[in-house]
């Protein structure tokens, strides 16, 4: 007889393998940039307690969340699905109840590098 049994330890208590989300070349680029920039972030950063919500990058000090929208121009994606929209929309709201600010880029922002700048120039403002 065989039973289920953790392979590894994981935050969530899940049953099995636990497979690490791959990051999109979006989120890898918006990255680069930050660290072109002097930006200090965290990623997929579980702070909603008992929710399993992850966010692409926090800045922690200054109480902000970035999210990269992956899929914008894509007939099927999980973010514009009706479920999927849903589903950020609780997401967003509940890091917005903790204090957070929430700042969301398309996959045109990212690369044209608007998102960074963006990101700069609100640090600048909530750190003055």
């Amino acid at each position: 007889m065989w039973a289920w049994r953790p392979i590894h330890s994981s935050p969530g208590g899940l049953w099995g393998a636990r497979v690490a989300k791959k990051k999109s070349h979006l989120e890898e680029s918006f990255a680069q940039q930050l660290d072109a920039l002097g930006i200090a972030y965290e990623r997929e950063q579980r702070l909603i307690p008992k929710r399993r919500f992850r966010f692409d990058f926090v800045i922690a000090a200054e109480m902000l969340v970035i999210e990269i929208e992956g899929g914008t121009w894509m007939a099927r994606s999980r973010h514009t699905s009706g479920k999927g929209f849903q589903s950020d929309c609780v997401k967003y709201n509940a890091v917005v109840e903790l204090g957070y600010v929430v700042l969301r880029y398309t996959s045109d922002m990212v690369t044209s590098g608007d998102a960074a700048a963006q990101v700069a120039r609100y640090l600048a403002a909530v750190r003055d």
